[in-house]
């Protein structure tokens, strides 16, 4: 069974790449990041890529 779908606002996305950059930053593993704020690894590089776009 599949977990339901998280729809997040732009602002609540801003908020978790600064935290994730953060964590990574101080030394968690890319896997350890993700599980923390609930993601998948395509959407961590999904929002990555848009934010730097934008």
């Amino acid at each position: 069974m599949t977990s339901k779908r998280k729809r997040r606002k732009p602002e609540q996305i801003v908020k978790l790449l600064q935290e994730g950059i953060g964590m990574l930053a101080a030394g968690k593993s890319e896997a350890e990041v993700f599980q923390r704020l609930e993601i998948a690894e395509s959407i961590w590089l999904r929002w990555n890529y848009l934010s730097r776009k934008s």
